[in-house]
């Protein structure tokens, strides 16, 4: 190897020193260890929205350092006091956390960053409209009650 290694491993350096009219000549051998560094990856976007019927997406706003591996997403909801691993991204109102595990490469070690987040019912701003459209509005229901 004619450079210094750079990568995480286990490395052996060799210094030899050639004989001169004054001196023998010298060979001393050290190994050496460069570790892994840490990964870091950071959250930045809100997750936290009303129900639209729609699935949370995938966080953008990030910082990530270190380990370039393909990031792995899990997504937990919460049942009292557990986290439940959920099989979809979540799109229905309750409480949910994200966990984003970056597996180790290379030259870094892994890590897993996690996220709590809720999806609240959607806030009715115009009263004469229902929240959920496929629920009947209780005037409507008067109006066929009412007699001519």
């Amino acid at each position: 190897m004619d450079d210094a290694p750079v990568n995480a491993g286990k490395y052996k350096v060799v210094v030899t020193v050639e004989a001169d009219t004054n001196y023998h000549s010298a060979s001393v051998e050290k190994e050496f260890i460069i570790s892994k560094a840490e990964s870091t990856f950071i959250i930045h976007d809100a997750l936290d929205k009303q129900y639209d019927g729609q699935s949370i997406q995938i966080p953008t706003n990030i910082t990530r350092t270190g380990s370039q591996a393909e990031p792995i997403y899990e997504w937990y909801i919460q049942d009292a006091n557990e986290w439940r691993k959920l099989d979809t991204v979540p799109s229905e109102i309750g409480n949910y956390k994200l966990a984003v595990i970056i597996p180790e490469d290379e030259n870094y070690n892994s890590v897993t960053t996690e996220k709590e987040f809720r999806i609240t019912e959607q806030i009715n701003l115009n009263p004469d409209t229902p929240t959920n459209p496929t629920t009947p509005d209780a005037s409507a229901q008067d109006d066929k009650n009412r007699k001519v």
